[in-house]
């Protein structure tokens, strides 16, 4: 994807503070060391300095013992203390594996063996909500609370909200044909077919290579409106039953709004619609409107 170099930062800075901790780590050893050896010597010097002070009085043979037991108690000590210190350094590995064992766990892709859902799921493009309740994450008040409707197939449903940040379509790096059909599964015709449906075929074939042109990260070589047209068409080409705008016109010009509106009108009429949308023209032509106050039903 062409950032070789944000890798190579990245990795540098890593290194670099994995470097320091190495480095502090061997210090804080050798710092301890010393202190050991510094321990360790006044030891022996109380030792000599009893032994000279009461030499008359001490048996030679038990002065001997006690200078030699001196001696050897400073290696018993700095061995005793750092293992308690390398100890304490690696039950810290301890503690973080315990911490991720007490985190919340991922759910199972599939709940229940017995109710796994057909291979064409939805048949029809039936919406029930029942008492929906979210929070972006647990700590945070819900932003949607106990929302119940029911949207009947092939009806087109408006949801206004109040203060919504527009949001821009996305495409990944790659091709246009990526963008549309990232499996592989179509036939040129058939992208072509989505694009002249999308009003995009005549951009699309005077850029070079067509299909295989090369589209930066997020799209930014194409306009906001072109992006929100190309996510267009690749919906035309999965040909789901339930269609969900999210503020999908927002950021587009007037004329693109009214050539999105235009497409989505003629385009998926045999589809559920649920369109999430600020400008009251986007869902003039909706059946029903679901409108939302503080993250709960106010009208349907």
């Amino acid at each position: 994807m062409g950032i070789d170099d944000r890798f190579i930062a990245e990795n540098e800075r890593k290194a670099t503070v994995s470097s320091n901790a190495f480095y502090a780590f061997q210090a804080t050893k050798r710092w301890l060391q010393v202190r050991l050896e510094a321990l360790g010597a006044v030891i022996v010097l109380a030792a000599a300095m009893f032994a000279v002070a009461y030499r008359n009085s001490l048996n030679p043979g038990m002065v001997g013992l006690a200078l030699s037991y001196a001696l050897t108690i400073q290696a018993d000590i700095t061995m005793l203390i750092r293992s308690y210190a390398e100890l304490q350094t690696q039950l810290v590995s301890v503690e973080r594996v315990q911490e991720n064992l007490l985190k919340n766990k991922e759910a199972p892709s599939i709940q229940d063996k017995d109710a796994q859902l057909p291979e064409h799921w939805p048949t029809e493009g039936r919406v029930e909500s029942r008492n929906y309740s979210t929070h972006y994450r647990q700590g945070l008040d819900l932003v949607i609370t106990n929302i119940s409707f029911e949207v009947q197939p092939a009806e087109k449903i408006g949801i206004a909200r109040l203060a919504i940040i527009p949001q821009d379509p996305t495409l990944f790096a790659g091709t246009v044909r990526q963008n549309l059909d990232p499996f592989d599964e179509l036939q040129d015709a058939d992208l072509w077919e989505a694009l002249e449906r999308a009003h995009l075929k005549e951009h699309i074939a005077k850029l070079a290579g067509g299909l295989s042109f090369a589209v930066t990260q997020n799209g930014d070589n194409f306009s906001v409106g072109q992006r929100s047209l190309i996510c267009l068409a690749c919906t035309l080409l999965r040909k789901s039953k339930i269609l969900v705008l999210d503020e999908a016109t927002a950021a587009v010009d007037v004329e693109t709004d009214e050539l999105i509106q235009e497409m989505i009108r003629s385009e998926f009429k045999d589809r559920t619609i649920l369109t999430i949308a600020h400008r009251i023209k986007t869902i003039m032509d909706s059946d029903k409107i679901l409108m939302l106050e503080k993250g709960c039903v106010e009208e349907f």
